[in-house]
């Protein structure tokens, strides 16, 4: 199940307001637990041979993460070994199972068409995903027990949805996007405010001082995706990506160095893409066609180097 983006034309995206909170509201770096060395890049693909796969950062030695071909959203837990990923469940729902020495099972208590995935740090023994019944963000514990509702937009308004939920490395905050807005919220619920507008698919940096996201620029008449990094005040901090290269999510690598992007555009083609920190030593990881523009790859992710 990949969620289109929505595109939302803006007179001045420099315009976007700010919502000031108290001093002490943010996560800080110095709790952040787990950057490790780089492994191999996870992704979603429904391109011919479709379903969850994983590849070197090279390019090299793609293989599924998972064997049913109809999983999708397949994330790495911290310790580079137990995977979350999305499956249906009877005929009408979806849930997130989790993968354990060669074993999945079945980890929501009420499937409602569940996706988006994200481990907590630094052990994993907690997954935030996106409910699509209640269109908010829930938790769950690896080892079982009550499902935590986090978030209510519907209490707010009854078109808005909460989505791309990611964890903290240090497990304390869950970072959302909600109405083309990153959101913060505590991993318990509480405090919960917005970073910057027109952010979409946050991701926490290893250190957990900074988030990159999806963000847009004008281009040729039109607006087009760019990867950016924040501070957890939403202050950008930069562009890494360049306007022609039309970017779909981006993450970070587990040693920060470097960042892992969907591209979408011509003619690089459409595929998975790494850079440096400012867009720079650019390589493709995978090539899915020369000349489509449409959504046929998602939920991105770079995992830990097992120990």
């Amino acid at each position: 199940m990949v969620r289109r983006r929505s595109i939302q034309a803006a007179a001045s995206m420099a315009a976007a307001a700010l919502l000031a909170v108290a001093a002490g509201a943010f996560p800080t770096a110095a709790s952040a637990t787990f950057p490790g060395s780089n492994g191999k890049i996870t992704f979603w693909s429904q391109y011919q041979p479709s379903g969850s796969w994983q590849v070197r950062p090279s390019g090299a030695g793609a293989k599924r993460l998972i064997a049913d071909h109809s999983a999708s959203g397949a994330v790495v837990a911290p310790d580079g070994k137990t995977v979350a990923y999305e499956n249906t469940v009877g005929e009408r729902d979806s849930g997130i199972y989790i993968q354990s020495h060669g074993t999945s099972r079945l980890l929501t208590t009420a499937p409602g068409f569940e996706w988006g995935a994200s481990f907590s740090g630094p052990t994993g023994r907690r997954v935030a995903y996106r409910q699509s019944r209640t269109a908010s963000i829930w938790v769950s514990a690896v080892d079982g027990g009550r499902d935590l509702r986090l978030t209510n937009p519907r209490a707010i308004a009854s078109n808005l949805r909460d989505d791309s939920p990611a964890f903290s490395p240090d497990g304390k905050w869950v970072a959302f996007e909600r109405d083309s807005w990153t959101y913060l919220t505590r991993s318990n619920g509480t405090n919960t405010h917005r970073l910057e507008r027109y952010a979409e698919f946050p991701s926490f940096s290893p250190d957990g001082d900074s988030l990159i996201y999806t963000g847009f620029s004008a281009y040729h008449g039109s607006y087009v995706g760019r990867a950016g990094i924040m501070t957890l005040h939403g202050r950008r901090i930069r562009w890494v990506t360049p306007k022609t290269a039309d970017v779909f999510q981006a993450v970070f690598s587990p040693n920060g160095k470097r960042i892992a992007y969907l591209n979408d555009s011509y003619p690089r083609g459409y595929g998975i893409y790494t850079s440096d920190l400012h867009g720079h030593h650019v390589r493709r990881v995978v090539k899915f066609c020369d000349k489509c523009r449409f959504d046929g790859a998602a939920y991105l992710g770079w995992a830990v180097k097992p120990n």
